[in-house]
């Protein structure tokens, strides 16, 4: 009983002295736990809640990069991956107005971008993956049945 309220003391010190509110680590344990629910237990490696809460930067390794995938199916996972990570914190939490995040593998930084209430994902690829923003096929479109036949601006 007295190292749980040792502990809590600790924590409520580190917040307060790091200029963190208790709400905005509350924000960023729903922000985790949101994202993971899409993307995986402990994928999610870096995470900072600012503006009162009303933005977020994350970094999370990615759940659906495969070496052995061609190039546009893996443009075509990482937009959805990141959509669904992105959409699934935004849509729980309204008070969220912009997500940036970065989506890596090990050392390695394959993508990254934002996700702005009202104007949507913008996602940009490492140039290893032909770098520029990936544009998804349209919806309904027969080619985006799995063909990764999104395009880059910048080609």
């Amino acid at each position: 009983m007295k190292r749980a309220a040792a502990v809590t003391l600790g924590v409520a010190m580190l917040t307060t002295l790091m200029g963190v509110s208790g709400e905005a680590t509350g924000v960023a344990h729903v922000v985790r736990i949101l994202a993971e629910n899409v993307l995986g237990a402990g994928s999610v490696t870096a995470l900072t809640v600012t503006e009162s809460g009303s933005r977020v930067q994350i970094r999370w390794e990615s759940a659906t990069y495969r070496t052995e995938h061609n190039l546009g199916k893996k443009r075509e996972l990482l937009y959805a991956e990141a959509e669904l990570a992105t959409g699934s914190i935004m849509g729980r939490l309204t008070a969220i107005t912009r997500v940036r995040f970065a989506i890596v593998r090990g050392e390695r930084y394959l993508a990254g971008g934002q996700n702005v209430r009202g104007q949507g994902l913008v996602l940009m690829l490492a140039p290893e993956l032909g770098g520029g923003i990936y544009v998804p096929p349209a919806k309904g479109n027969a080619a985006s049945s799995g063909g990764g036949s999104g395009s880059v601006k910048g080609d």
